[in-house]
């Protein structure tokens, strides 16, 4: 690179050297000093550390005192040195057989690849790493201001080298500086600038911006396999994913290997990444390979349905031969299922066999409708077979579907689970499942297990704890903290599982990149990200605390924990409590101020078990100052519920307040519930009921907030070191674990698990070996065997005879040393829609035209009080699809909207008095014929025990003023699946 100092603009010259500087990604990565009216070479590699671009700034102050300055802009390649390609063995191969990968990279580089069917693309962009997408991320890094127009000085070519006028011709000093990065602070003059020139040498040919990258190989070979004209083997593995693999290449940079091609008529796109200890990432470009067959039948039809649903199931032939085929198609007859044909503008029930004979053209394809209406429910499985000719030699093709059953209405859960302490003698507990007189039949299942832990089902349903939805900020979490405390409980014990612990830390990996979807610029985090207009400092303080427990098993970055930190001491007072800027979802936690008594508790807690995890707290956090507001609050304010109290005592416990703990224990005592053995206590209201000889409690409308009162109680115990008061509560609480190890929603959940695996680390683990036996009348006894090795491992049985079991019961008999958590849970569905008081949604259809439909669903509150986040679930007919989601989710009422099965899940801050009414826009993928009620909940996401449901079926009915309109996608997204040829009805 030269640098010329000589005619600057007729002045007299430099009283200072001059000055250049190389700046990259916000960084300063070389100086030189240039003496004035010399010419100097200055060599600049070229490295990863100047990649994708660099900016060259040069100053000086002339004779005049005047400042005077100019930059540029450079783009440089080698941002990836790790040059990675991929290349399948051939082009295109018949479906069922292997084809050879072939990756390329630096030696002992990681490799990440994935597979998907190309079809499934049309629905959803797939979520690529770009060469683009690192180069943006990597520019955020540079300070340079970009321009408009950044090149209107003059340019002046020369071979191998130019001279380039000022790039910002009339700027300012100062504003070059700020362009790169610089703040200005002088005693010089500083004018505008003209043009004057520097020099520098030119790759040659390559311009201003250098070369980026290598161009890379597709990755496709030319050969491309035939199939022989008979085949028999049945074509029944359909992913939409292929491949999903990390490897290490080798010594020599290569990774090889055979993968079989599954049975999709269709392309997959592979795409892939590596990261070398060296040099770093490389991206591949994507490559095709293609699955095929020159004669083959596509079956489509919907993956879930409900039982009673007569359902559309499109067959259609294709020939790539080069002469027309006679195919004789025949849809099996099954017990699971029974044939319609279409007969007269109505649907005729076949005894046997559906078989058509078509004339399929060369190169061309015939397609054929027919439809099955399942009897059962569960998997059931549909086959096609399409043969041309009689002979064994002929083409022919075979496919078996699965599709997924529902029996009719709305399902509902119940269990029991009880925990039996280590005694000599058999103990015995006899369940009987809760049933209601209106269950849909066949939609019964129970369900039996055991565990010799107490945090047992936890460990073993980590990533589906509750079922409720988690699609905000708060929710979230729940796919995070539970295993936070499982690793921690399973080190404790010392007893830990890898596939458990490789699970937990994927979760945790997880749920933490999907929570910093939800944080705010000044490091807040809140239920919606920063749609909401400020974030929460009751969301924060939780973040804050799990982040910092989570920190001991995976990477936090400690930037997110110190935002976070200062963002909640933003909210501080001079008294030690904590204001709230944002929407607090969970109102239990609020007293309805803004500095509410109750979130500068949950603040407390926040920072002390931040501090316990090893992560400091912030200096300005006077932990003194804030626990006396809260002994003020304690004594200055009667009436206090239980959870208030409840909360308040675990922060005495953990200020070391011995005083206010006594007295707040004292009062939770006398508000609490206990059974007339002393073996359970609760807040809530416990009944008991004999069955037989035996003594059973249940708890009746419990809420999320019992829960978490009993979950701050029995910290406060542990905490104390007192498990003997601990002990009742934890009975209870596991009592009240639902099926998949959870109990009704995010923040009962989250503090139930902390509460019980704390109490759980403190016990004995002491000597396993137990029997359990499930016994009923009609039925095989089920036993399950405890001992050490598998004591933290769920055991569980599904139960047939469902009948028996509901009219006669469950008897449990437990025999052996150690503690045992055994479990009756089970299910059904029912028709029925129910209300709670005050609580309403309503459901109207409409037909638009002969594709697409409407839902008019609506849901409102008109009681008193503000209950939280509302929840309104809209259930779509079999077949359907949602056609308007975009829409949806930007109307200003929705903060949410998630699609999962055929259910849309809408969120709302609050349920208000006036009616929240959506219209859902749905267009068919396959005629359904008698669809069965759909049903649109409305529910309070913290009071899932206030929940209100109805039920909508088709109506032939117009809704005034709705326009019609069908979808063109639809259709571009049939022929793609079809594939080019046409297709004959």
């Amino acid at each position: 690179m030269h640098v010329r100092t000589t005619g600057y603009s007729g002045k007299a010259g430099f009283k200072t050297a001059l000055f250049l500087f190389l700046f990259s990604k916000g960084k300063l990565i070389q100086s030189y000093e240039v003496s004035p009216g010399t010419v100097t070479n200055i060599l600049i590699e070229q490295s990863m550390g100047l990649a994708p671009s660099a900016s060259l700034l040069l100053y000086a102050v002339s004779n005049e005192n005047e400042l005077v300055a100019d930059e540029m802009k450079i783009m440089v390649s080698g941002l990836i040195k790790n040059q990675m390609t991929m290349q399948y063995s051939v082009k295109r191969q018949m479906v069922g057989r292997d084809v050879k990968l072939t990756v390329t990279s630096d030696p002992n580089s990681f490799i990440f690849l994935v597979a998907i069917d190309k079809g499934s693309q049309l629905l959803k962009a797939p979520n690529d790493i770009t060469f683009q997408q690192v180069k943006e991320g990597i520019m955020e890094f540079d300070t340079r201001e970009e321009r408009d127009d950044p090149y209107p000085g003059p340019i002046m070519f020369r071979k191998k080298r130019f001279a380039v006028g000022s790039f910002y011709q009339g700027t300012a000093a100062n504003e070059i500086l700020e362009t790169v990065g610089i703040v200005l602070m002088t005693d010089a003059y500083v004018a505008e600038t003209n043009n004057d020139y520097f020099m520098y040498d030119m790759v040659p040919e390559a311009g201003v911006a250098l070369d980026i990258g290598n161009k890379q190989s597709d990755g496709l070979g030319e050969k491309i396999q035939t199939e022989s004209e008979s085949s028999n083997n049945v074509r029944k593995n359909f992913p939409e994913t292929w491949i999903w693999l990390n490897e290490v290449t080798g010594a020599d940079g290569k990774y090889e290997n055979t993968f079989t091609l599954p049975d999709t008529i269709t392309a997959w796109t592979t795409r892939g990444f590596v990261i070398s200890p060296t040099n770093g990432l490389g991206i591949a470009t994507n490559v095709q390979v293609e699955g095929f067959k020159q004669f083959f039948v596509v079956v489509s039809l919907p993956a879930l349905a409900v039982r009673g649903d007569k359902i559309e199931v499109k067959l259609v032939v294709f020939n790539y031969f080069s002469d027309q085929k006679t195919v004789r198609v025949t849809l099996k007859q099954s017990q699971d299922y029974m044939i319609f044909v279409d007969s007269n503008n109505t649907t005729q029930a076949l005894n046997s066999d559906f078989t058509e004979t078509v004339q399929v053209p060369a190169g061309l394809s015939k397609g054929i409708n027919v439809f099955v209406k399942p009897t059962t429910i569960g998997n059931i499985m549909i086959r096609v077979e399409a043969l041309s000719g009689t002979q064994v030699t002929d083409v022919n093709d075979i496919v078996e579907k699965i599709i997924s059953v529902d029996p009719e209405g709305k399902t509902k859960y119940g269990g029991v689970q009880q925990l039996f302490e280590a005694q000599s003698t058999l103990q015995t507990l006899i369940v009987n499942p809760d049933f209601p007189s209106d269950f849909v039949q066949d939609s019964r299942k129970i369900t039996v297990s055991v565990t010799g832990d107490i945090f047992g089902q936890s460990l073993q349903n980590l990533d589906s704890m509750i079922r409720a939805p988690y699609g905000c900020g708060e929710q979230n979490m729940i796919s995070l903290v539970p295993n936070i405390y499982a690793l921690s409980y399973m080190e404790a014990v010392n007893n830990v599982k890898p596939e458990i612990e490789q699970k937990a830390k994927k979760n945790m990996q997880q749920g933490y990149q999907r929570e910093l979807n939800y944080k705010h610029p000044n490091g807040g985090f809140s239920a919606f990200g920063k749609s909401d207009n400020s974030f929460t400092t009751w969301l924060t303080a939780f973040v804050m605390k799990s982040f910092a427990q989570a920190s001991k098993f995976i990477f936090i970055d400690e930037k997110v924990l110190a935002d976070a930190k200062d963002a909640i001491m933003s909210q501080s007072n001079r008294d030690g409590s904590f204001n709230e800027p944002g929407n607090v979802i969970h109102k239990d936690m609020m007293t309805g101020t803004s500095a509410g008594p109750m979130l500068t508790a949950y603040v407390y807690i926040a920072f002390k078990e931040t501090q316990k995890a090893g992560n400091a707290i912030p200096d300005t956090f006077d932990a003194s100052l804030t626990l006396q507001y809260l002994e003020n609050f304690y004594q200055n304010t009667p009436g206090l519920t239980a959870f208030q109290r409840a909360v308040l005592a675990y922060c005495f416990a953990l200020g070391n307040s011995q005083l206010q703990l006594s007295n707040v224990l004292v009062d939770l005592n006398g508000v609490s519930t206990i059974s007339e053995e002393g073996d359970l206590r609760c807040w809530c209201d416990l009944k008991k009921k004999e069955v037989g000889n035996q003594k059973m409690y249940s708890t009746y409308d419990v809420k999320p907030s019992a829960i978490e009162t009993a979950a701050y109680v029995l910290l406060t115990h542990v905490e104390k070191g007192d498990m003997t008061s601990g002990r009742p509560i934890a009975k209870w609480m596991i009592s009240q674990i639902n099926g998949k190890g959870g109990f009704l929603s995010t923040q009962d959940t989250v503090m139930g698990l902390q509460a019980l695996s704390s109490y759980a680390e403190k016990l004995s683990s002491g000597q396993k070996d137990a029997t359990v036996t499930f016994k009923s009348m009609g039925h095989q006894d089920v036993t399950f065997t405890l001992n050490n090795d598998n004591a933290i491992l769920l055991q569980s049985k599904s139960m047939p005879n469902v009948d028996q079991i509901a009219q006669n019961g469950i008897t449990i008999e437990v025999q052996g040393a150690g503690n045992i958590v055994a479990a009756v849970n089970w299910e059904y569905n029912i028709n029925v829609a129910g209300n709670f008081p005050d609580l309403h949604v309503q459901a109207t259809s409409y037909t638009i035209d002969y594709y697409n439909i409407l839902i008019e669903a609506c849901v409102w509150y008109d009681g008193f009080g503000d209950n939280g986040m509302g929840m309104m679930y809209v259930d779509l007919p079999t077949g359907y699809h949602c056609t308007n989601m975009e829409a949806l989710q930007k109307d200003s009422r929705v903060q949410r909207l998630d699609f999962s099965g055929k259910t849309l899940s809408f969120y709302f801050n609050q349920l208000s008095k006036s009616k929240s009414c959506l219209d859902v826009k749905a267009m068919w993928d396959y005629i359904v014929l008698d669809t069965k009620p759909c049903f649109v909940t409305g529910q309070f996401y913290y009071q899932p025990e206030k929940q209100s449901m109805t039920s909508y079926s088709l109506s032939p009915n117009k809704r005034t003023g709705t326009a019609s309109s069908i979808s063109v996608s639809y259709f571009l997204f049939m022929i793609l699946i079809a594939g080019s040829s046409l297709v004959y009805f």
